[in-house]
């Protein structure tokens, strides 16, 4: 799986038939082996994270576009699966796979997650002792506040 991964980090370099079976084979594994891995303490599905959203924060050039939906597809069966472990290692990744904090948090609140446990885990991520010096202090009050609204929601319905 690192190995597909390292495939997208380098999708601009490899030949374009290379990155297409990466991306297809992640897309075609089944989501009962996701949900497996986030159960282990490994850092697959953080690897997996950073890589996909270091890849969809990037402009895509044609080919690589033309699988972005996949790629989505997948870091939305990632987030829903992740846990506070994943969230940190996947911050912890950024030096090495970067992406933006702000684009990050865009993006999970506007990809139609439902549950508000992806954004309980990221909290607790960013709250946490391990990643402190990995996230700067506003970065972690957009997702508290965030956080805060969508506990008053709740408690409102």
């Amino acid at each position: 799986l690192l190995q597909l991964f390292r495939c997208i980090q380098l999708h601009a370099f490899i030949n374009e038939k290379i990155f297409a079976a990466a991306v297809n084979a992640l897309s075609a594994l089944p989501a009962s082996l996701w949900q497996y891995l986030s159960t282990k303490n490994c850092n697959v599905i953080a690897c997996g994270l950073a890589t996909f959203f270091s890849f969809l924060e990037l402009p895509q050039r044609k080919t690589a576009s033309a699988y972005q939906a996949n790629v989505e597809r997948l870091t939305k069966a990632l987030i829903l699966i992740a846990n506070k472990r994943d969230f940190c290692q996947m911050f912890l990744l950024r030096e090495s796979l970067p992406f933006s904090i702000d684009f990050f948090y865009q993006w999970l609140t506007s990809c139609d997650v439902q549950s508000s446990t992806p954004l309980e885990q990221v909290v607790d991520a960013v709250t946490s002792q391990e990643v402190e010096h990995v996230i700067d202090v506003s970065d972690i009050q957009i997702f508290l506040s965030r956080a805060a609204q969508r506990n008053q929601l709740v408690q409102q319905d």
